[in-house]
């Protein structure tokens, strides 16, 4: 179906998988290969459950300083630009007849920028059904005047997504219980701010290193009791072997995930590359890295022939990094929770 952008159809795809215990992904998404991935991943999965509606969410974060994804959506560095490619692409992919129309995707804005990113708020019109306006920064107090002052002005224009608590950027070490949301925290928020979810600090973080990280459950528990079914988890990358589909039953709807999609397919590249070196590069550049000690002796002896059939964009999409991606996507859409939609 198109993309749902009417912030009441978003706000019922929530209710209902608050209502019926599956989890929406978050997926982040800076470039249409990676958004074709989601969509594949979705579809594929769809088929082999019986269910063809699996709802997703396809995420992008304008100026936001931990990562700028609209900036990077083309070669141009601007995130007005980037913001009508992702637009055209997501409306082509998810046109009527089009290969994925039985999915329902909505796009969000993920950490709207207070002042930074309010172009983006009025361009996103007609494009994303929900966004996250992230006045995490601030103190407790400002960021709910603030967060309350966007919902007044946007909430018929989007479902509103609102942090709490800032989430750590590369903290490397578990959060301390003082810097975890508090319950009543969270419930003030939800009553001052009007927001129709809130992003909590239960220990995640971004791009985290999952060894050095820990997820508090049991705060997530405790907060769900006052705001279950309208949490958001940030930085799910660090939830390490947890099973994601145990944190619907922690209180969370939602979840976002970029870094360990893009992890797993930048290193199924850099293996390819590697190994298939020979057919990418004259024999004698091999030999010269080989002499500049980048390479094993064992290259020297090595015939390189570069090659169309490994060169162009098309082998490393088609062949490395696409299947790569959608296989993580795939497993990770598994536990979802997506076989509840049927009841």
């Amino acid at each position: 179906m198109p993309i749902i952008t009417d912030p009441h159809a978003v706000r019922a795809l929530y209710a209902e998988a608050a209502e019926k215990g599956f989890l929406i992904p978050g997926l982040g998404a800076e470039n249409r290969d990676t958004l074709e991935c989601c969509f594949r991943a979705a579809k594929r999965l769809g088929e082999e459950i019986g269910v063809p509606n699996i709802t997703l969410c396809t995420s992008v974060t304008g100026r936001y300083g931990g990562r700028s994804q609209l900036v990077n959506y083309t070669s141009l560095g601007c995130a007005v630009e980037g913001l009508l490619a992702f637009a055209d692409d997501m409306r082509a992919l998810l046109r009527p007849g089009g290969p994925f129309d039985k999915l329902r995707v909505h796009a969000h804005l993920d950490h709207g920028q207070p002042g930074l990113d309010d172009d983006l708020f009025e361009v996103g019109r007609g494009v994303f059904g929900s966004v996250m306006y992230d006045a995490s920064a601030l103190s407790l107090d400002e960021n709910r005047e603030k967060t309350a002052k966007f919902v007044s002005e946007w909430k018929d224009v989007y479902l509103i997504e609102g942090a709490v608590d800032e989430i750590t950027e590369y903290g490397g070490a578990h959060a301390p219980d003082d810097d975890l949301t508090k319950p009543e925290d969270a419930r003030l928020f939800l009553d001052e701010t009007g927001v129709d979810l809130i992003v909590v600090n239960v220990g995640t973080e971004h791009r985290a290193t999952a060894d050095r990280v820990k997820y508090h459950g049991d705060r997530a528990r405790s907060i769900a009791e006052v705001a279950g079914g309208k949490m958001v988890l940030h930085g799910s990358s660090s939830l390490g072997d947890q099973p994601l589909g145990s944190i619907a039953q922690d209180g969370f709807v939602r979840f976002n995930m970029w870094t360990g999609l893009e992890t797993k397919a930048g290193q199924a590249l850099a293996r390819d590359t590697i190994r298939n070196l020979h057919h990418l590069l004259p024999t004698s550049e091999v030999r010269e890295l080989v002499d500049e000690g980048w390479l094993g002796g064992n290259y020297r002896d090595t015939e390189a022939h570069p090659s169309l059939e490994y060169l162009p964009h098309q082998y490393r999409r088609d062949k490395v990094w696409a299947p790569a991606l959608e296989d993580v996507l795939h497993g990770v859409l598994s536990q979802c929770g997506y076989e509840r939609i049927r009841s």
